[in-house]
């Protein structure tokens, strides 16, 4: 193979390489600003007390609203990182 192909070749991996840790990077900050979230709701519900039975009816609510922040911020994060390539 030609040398400026396979320094081609190797420029192209490098870049995805580093795109992907950037945007695997964002997402593990997605995951914690929304587990975050998921915490604070379940303090803000007082939902630590409660029987395991209400436990889970009045932590539900909670995990519904966590998932919906990584789902928005994980598209956010997708969108952002299409714009800059």
């Amino acid at each position: 193979m030609n040398s400026k192909v396979v320094l081609f070749l190797v420029g192209m991996v490098m870049v995805v390489m580093t795109a992907r840790a950037t945007l695997q990077d964002n997402f593990n900050e997605c995951e914690k600003t929304c587990k975050g979230t998921l915490h604070h709701c379940i303090k803000l519900y007082d939902c630590e007390h409660l029987t395991e039975d209400q436990y889970h009816t009045c932590e539900g609510p909670c995990w519904k609203f966590a998932n919906h922040c990584y789902q928005r911020c994980v598209t956010r994060e997708m969108a952002i990182d299409a714009t800059q390539h």
